[in-house]
């Protein structure tokens, strides 16, 4: 595309892994299950404390993200980028908290070039990044007045660093316009419900719970942020200061008046809260490895020990059923790329030109026409600020053929069948439906009237 491409985060291990297996498909599946790996391990290290492995806060962290419901369900809808935006983002919060607390130079440069990593990966996470680090600095200067010189002189290079490795992305968004068009969609798309609260603390908190899953979290959260104060690990602060940001930005980011909230999709800043759900979960955990001391005691101390390890028992098979419901299931259903779509997908690797254009539908397997087939397609999945972009993109390409994916993905109706759409070269039927490679029409000609006698 020649007006750039941003975000590159996903897309940039996807095509490492790709160079290195030969498989472009397979690449952004084994990408996707990285990301998903790692967002539990971001949660962790932010509840992690001291330099070895902390149990409690890791048996928490994969607890909370596994209970959830946001970010697991992005899986069913290739919402993977924003995972790992997210995920990106909380290791840069901890890593701030720390070189706050320490100075170190190391701590600054890491959590700059995770900032970096943030920002080029998508940029509601890139945002939501931005108000928890001013928030959690401003709390440092104003209320706790520990920042020296020294410690805040120690930044510059990594700031410095920070800044040269976006100057590419800066360049390319330094002329962008939206325009009226594009802001009208992403207002009715981005910033209205069931994306974006209702407006008022309700609605803010009925979105939260539904995101998270169920009330029970909810219940859970609030006991997290009664710890916050009395906790005095580095990264908790940082937790609380994106839970604040979350906040700001699910009740106020509808109206688009902040800065860099433009783009920004309310219910994908939920994850951020996460850490503060693990809080009393890594309280219990904590509290779990002295239930084999209680037990040898005897007496009530027994009997405590017994419903310390019933409770976890039932967290743990409530954790796998959430796993496996929220997970699992939306991958199944979010899967439109059937065995007949592949097959079609192949021909169209072989037969058709290089840079020919493939007609697609957005909502079926069309969309992995570039993944799968190698060829640019008329319904790119881009960001909403290259809507316009992009259709001027496509609208110069010569389209060759057309594809019709064998289902839809949710269920979703079909649009109305292209007219162009001619013979088909390729057809597979399959267990749901019938998957097409077309030929396109000639635009129909216009019979000349015969002059009147």
């Amino acid at each position: 595309m020649p007006f750039g491409l941003y975000p590159l985060g996903f897309h940039a291990p996807t095509a490492l892994i790709a160079g290195l297996w030969g498989d472009l498909g397979r690449s952004g599946l084994a990408t996707a299950a990285l990301v998903h790996a790692f967002f539990p391990v971001a949660v962790y290290l932010c509840l992690r404390r001291g330099p070895g492995l902390d149990a409690p806060a890791l048996a928490a962290a994969v607890a909370v993200v596994w209970l959830a419901r946001s970010p697991q369900n992005y899986v069913g809808w290739g919402g993977n980028p924003s995972v790992l935006g997210t995920a990106f983002a909380l290791v840069a919060l901890r890593r701030l908290a720390d070189a706050l607390d320490s100075g170190e130079r190391r701590a600054w440069l890491e959590a700059a070039l995770l900032a970096v990593a943030t920002a080029l990966t998508h940029p509601t996470a890139a945002a939501v990044a931005c108000y928890a680090g001013l928030a959690l600095l401003l709390w440092r200067l104003i209320v706790r007045r520990d920042l020296g010189r020294e410690r805040l002189g120690a930044a510059l290079p990594a700031l410095l660093v920070g800044l040269v490795l976006l100057a590419p992305l800066v360049s390319v968004l330094r002329d962008l316009e939206l325009s009226g068009s594009e802001r009208a969609w992403i207002q009715a798309n981005l910033k209205s419900p069931p994306q974006a609260p209702a407006p008022g603390f309700a609605g803010a908190f009925r979105h939260l719970s539904g995101q998270c899953g169920d009330t029970l979290l909810m219940v859970v959260l609030v006991v997290g942020l009664l710890r916050v104060p009395r906790d005095r690990g580095r990264g908790l602060l940082a937790a609380a200061a994106a839970l604040v940001a979350v906040e700001v930005l699910a009740v106020l980011a509808v109206g688009s008046w902040l800065p860099l909230t433009t783009t920004v999709v309310p219910d994908r800043v939920i994850p951020f809260a996460l850490p503060v759900v693990a809080l009393p979960l890594r309280g219990g955990f904590d509290d779990l490895g002295r239930a084999g001391a209680r037990w040898r005691r005897g007496g009530r101390a027994r009997l405590g020990a017994a419903v310390q390890l019933a409770v976890a028992v039932v967290l743990v098979v409530l954790v796998v059923a959430k796993h496996l419901h929220y997970h699992h299931r939306g991958l199944r259903e979010g899967q439109i790329v059937t065995r007949a779509d592949r097959e079609a997908l192949d021909w169209i690797a072989e037969h058709a030109p290089p840079e020919g254009l493939i007609v697609t539908e957005y909502f079926d397997a069309g969309q992995f026409v570039p993944a799968l087939a190698g060829r640019p397609h008329s319904q790119p999945q881009l960001n909403p600020i290259w809507a316009d972009e992009g259709k001027g993109a496509v609208a110069a390409m010569t389209p060759v053929l057309g594809f019709t994916g064998a289902r839809t993905w949710a269920g979703r109706e079909r649009a109305p069948a292209d007219p162009r759409q001619g013979e088909a070269v390729f057809e597979r039927a399959g267990a749901t439906g019938t998957a097409r490679v077309w030929r396109i029409a000639p635009p129909a000609t216009a019979t000349p009237a015969r002059p009147t006698p």
